[in-house]
């Protein structure tokens, strides 16, 4: 009994349930078509959370996400490197066209300037010298590469223009409006004085011996101008007409007249208008042989004129004309 109690426990065996034609076979649980395995579960919950991509190992499933994110940077920094590369690419065709432009463009048989116009009053100047000048000049080439201020400083050069202005109409046309010096008086032996421009040398070739010679100072040139202008236009009031002005150092006037002696008139500009009143008052009062025998007269008193005769042969005073008191 003993013996057979203490194996019975050893000896006895594990039941096993009956199914399938009550055969003792054991049997795991699989999987209904409603159930998932732990794989598809791990696949189920990685494709919700966004990963593209699942490994199964041998001892599980496991997602490599590292590898995921390698090969997206990878990717991305090939992009990058091919639009850089493309860029570049479309920089330098952009510099390459650029440059072949510009060399056509500036090629002096391209666009060359082929009109020029002339406007302006041209009295010393002529439209066909100006244009000789010009197409002479080497400028004349490429309509784009011409520099107008160079032109305009080539046109003033000439001696009788003041000022030039100069600019261009595409494709192929200059245009010049010209302003010339307009000499107003002769100044000293050989030279020209405009107010707009001041003393100037004219050509050898130009002479003008109907303007009125003025023989001053240079630096009183700006001052003097004015002063023989208001005297010019009150003594042709008088009809007399001026043929000459002289201005010594010390700034005393004289006037030559062309039908009328010499005129003595002093320093002091405000007493001019005065003392030519008076001078055309006495003056004809005076008989035509008087006048004409008449050599200078002096105005620089307040209440009368001196008269100098011209075969007087009196002491000369100031001026270099003779006084007859």
């Amino acid at each position: 009994m003993d013996s057979k109690d203490s194996a019975a426990p050893s000896g006895r065996k594990r039941r096993s349930r009956k199914g399938n034609g009550g055969n003792g076979i054991n049997l795991r649980p699989e999987a209904g078509a409603g159930e998932k395995t732990a794989a598809e579960h791990l696949m189920t919950e990685t494709a919700g959370a966004g990963v593209a991509a699942v490994r199964i190992g041998g001892g599980g499933p496991e997602a490599s996400l590292e590898d995921t994110g390698s090969a997206a940077h990878r990717q991305s920094r090939g992009e990058m490197v091919a639009g850089i590369v493309f860029t570049l690419l479309v920089i330098g065709a952009l510099v390459a066209a650029g440059m072949v432009i510009k060399q056509r463009f500036y090629d002096g048989n391209f666009l060359p300037v082929d009109t020029i116009t002339i406007r302006g009053t041209l009295d010393q100047n002529s439209v066909e010298e100006i244009s000789s000048l010009l197409s002479n000049s080497g400028l004349m080439g490429n309509f784009i590469r011409l520099n107008v201020d160079d032109v305009r400083q080539l046109v003033e050069e000439l001696p009788w223009v003041q000022s030039a202005a100069v600019r261009k109409q595409w494709p192929s046309l200059l245009q010049l409006h010209i302003t010339e010096k307009i000499p107003q008086v002769r100044w000293g032996a050989d030279r020209l004085y405009s107010q707009s421009v001041g003393i100037f040398t004219p050509p050898e070739d130009r002479t003008y011996p109907d303007l009125v010679r003025i023989d001053a100072p240079d630096e009183l040139a700006s001052a003097v101008f004015p002063v023989f202008i208001r005297c010019q236009i009150l003594l042709a009031r008088h009809g007399f007409a001026v043929d000459a002005v002289r201005v010594s150092d010390r700034r005393s006037w004289e006037f030559v007249l062309k039908n009328g002696p010499l005129l003595i008139l002093g320093r002091e500009q405000e007493e001019f208008e005065d003392r030519i009143e008076r001078f055309a008052r006495i003056y004809r009062m005076m008989r035509d042989q008087e006048r004409q025998l008449t050599a200078y007269a002096d105005l620089r008193y307040e209440n009368g004129i001196a008269l100098g005769w011209k075969s007087d042969d009196a002491t000369p005073q100031e001026g270099g004309t003779a006084v007859r008191r």
